[in-house]
């Protein structure tokens, strides 16, 4: 007697994404037996996970917030830089700090010349 033996071939757990409205829906959203589900909320920066284990039994639903990700490698660079406008009024500081100085000194050389 020869037995044909098929062989098991495990069911392929098929990913879906989909959309909802808050969290209620999401915690509503059926899941078919050995699934898992990307769910994004949208009315908030949320993603919800839904997994069912293979007899269809659901596990904890995953609630992850989503914040979008800023390129900050242009601001460290820039950092030890200052932009023409706050290089050009620094300039004029330090001339309006030496001005009164200058005049002293030209007045001071001058009384020094009358002597």
């Amino acid at each position: 007697m020869v037995r044909n033996y098929q062989p098991y071939y495990p069911q392929q757990s098929m990913l879906t994404c989909a959309y909802v409205q808050g969290e209620a829906a999401a915690k509503a959203y059926p899941v078919a037996p050995g699934q898992f589900v990307v769910l994004i909320d949208t009315e908030l920066p949320v993603i919800y996970t839904k997994t069912t284990d293979q007899f269809g039994r659901p596990l904890p639903i995953r609630i992850l917030d989503y914040v979008e990700r800023v390129d900050n490698s242009n601001e460290q660079k820039n950092e030890n830089y200052v932009t023409k406008s706050d290089f050009d009024n620094f300039k004029n500081e330090i001339k309006e700090l030496l001005r009164p100085r200058q005049n002293n000194y030209k007045n001071q050389s001058a009384k020094e010349d009358k002597q």
